[in-house]
């Protein structure tokens, strides 16, 4: 079973009491980077969660930091994968979906 905890040892999300409902995308105004003449992005992948036994939903917050339209959006969402995978569960959510996230056409 995985699970994360606080700091305080209280249990705080349930890799199998949870099931993925839809993925939103928010994101700031574009910024232009102090080191060079690039445009920088930032957004944040928001996951729709629900907790079944209690019957609540949650949003967990994925930042995706410092696009720009050098970026390698395929590398970038491959982490993005990586580094959330008790959310982004491969048996719950399917990898290609998160891959393929047209997050290119707002750069």
């Amino acid at each position: 079973m995985n699970t994360l905890k606080s700091s305080s040892g209280k249990k705080v999300f349930n890799n199998n009491d949870y099931m993925p409902k839809r993925f939103g995308l928010n994101f700031s105004p574009p910024q232009i980077s102090n080191y060079s003449l690039l445009i920088i992005y930032y957004f944040i992948l928001v996951l729709e969660y629900l907790v079944q036994s209690t019957g609540k939903l949650y949003h967990h917050k994925i930042k995706i930091h410092k696009l720009s339209s050098e970026s390698n959006i395929q590398e970038i969402m491959k982490e993005v994968y990586e580094k959330n995978y008790l959310y982004l569960d491969s048996k719950k959510v399917n990898p290609e979906q998160i891959l393929s996230i047209k997050i290119t056409k707002f750069i």
